[in-house]
């Protein structure tokens, strides 16, 4: 048990402030006015406590059961709305967990929203997004715990949009053991929940070279040694370690680009629109896989809606007491 005082943050801390957040062992001295301006969570609480967060000779505390580090982004947030401008992709991805739990348990809506803009730019609804950047460079920026608890605020928060591609993106770079032992990961229920999906994902994988069987293409001028070939190319993907069937690894990539090179020109065309058919397949499936909707279309019918996320989480028990 942790018997150490609470410490001042040095970044939010007004010596004219007239109340103060104690969240886990760090205090915010900060404006009740401020505050309920931009939140009508904390103006309902002052309100309906207006005798204790009013006394004229001390300034009282609010006890707020939340990560230190998600209230200081919600107050940086509600003191300087610019404050987010400007930031890298790095920055983006590290703090939109916290500003999607803060801004919908707290009702700042500018907070969620931002939030959600910049992941919709990350982990984009179509395939030819998807594909413009490098999602290897995405987990790059960010740890594994940190990539399930911005799958779980996701799911908490129904923006059902932005999943499918979080959930690929984390499954098709990250270890399982890795993101079994992250912290929402290591509850029991979560596990099970996470293996499922996993599974499932793995799947894909082999869904990802499924574009073999369309060879010898009807019109194949030279049957024997192209059959030859794809079996020989389908064989050794079953040797691959990689669980992104939407790509392949540098020597993957090298290996099909063989494949099409050998194929006579009839199976070569019809092996290249296969793959992409095939991928195109995988990212249509991608929400039914993973348990988020029945397609694409229902999911992005929903974005933009923020008003029904945030009424959602509204209605989830608020935390905050004195």
């Amino acid at each position: 048990m942790d018997n150490s005082a609470p410490t001042q943050d040095s970044d939010i801390w007004f010596e004219d402030g007239n109340i103060i957040l104690e969240v886990e062992k760090t205090l915010f001295k900060v404006h009740r006015s401020i505050l309920a301006t931009h939140s009508p969570v904390f103006k309902k609480i002052f309100d309906e406590q207006s005798q204790f967060y009013q006394s004229p000779t001390t300034v009282p505390r609010l006890t707020c059961y939340d990560k230190a580090a998600h209230i200081k982004l919600l107050l940086q947030g509600v003191y300087n709305t610019t404050s987010f401008e400007g930031k890298t992709q790095c920055d983006h991805l590290k703090e939109a967990a916290g500003m999607i739990i803060m801004g919908g348990k707290y009702g700042v809506d500018f907070l969620f929203q931002r939030a959600v803009k910049n992941l919709s730019t990350i982990f984009p609804t179509t395939l030819d997004k998807w594909d413009q950047h490098s999602q290897s460079l995405v987990n790059s920026l960010i740890s594994v715990a940190e990539q399930v608890d911005l799958i779980h605020a996701l799911t908490v928060a129904r923006v059902t949009w932005i999943l499918p591609a979080a959930v690929y993106g984390c499954f098709a770079y990250r270890k399982p053991e890795e993101i079994l032992a992250s912290k929402f990961g290591n509850a029991p229920s979560m596990q099970t929940a996470f293996l499922l999906l996993f599974v499932n994902h793995v799947r894909l994988c082999r869904r990802g070279v499924s574009f073999v069987a369309s060879l010898p293409a009807q019109d194949c001028s030279a049957k024997n040694e192209c059959d030859g070939l794809t079996r020989r190319f389908y064989l050794d993907t079953l040797t691959w370690t990689s669980n992104d069937p939407l790509g392949f690894t540098s020597e993957e990539s090298k290996k099909f680009k063989e494949l099409v090179n050998q194929l006579c020109s009839k199976c070569s065309d019809k092996c290249s629109q296969a793959h992409k058919d095939s991928r195109e397949a995988i990212w249509s499936d991608l929400p039914k896989v993973y348990g988020i909707g029945g397609s694409w279309a229902e999911l992005k019918a929903s974005e933009g809606n923020v008003a029904s996320h945030l009424q959602f989480l509204a209605q989830v028990k608020n935390t905050a007491s004195r």
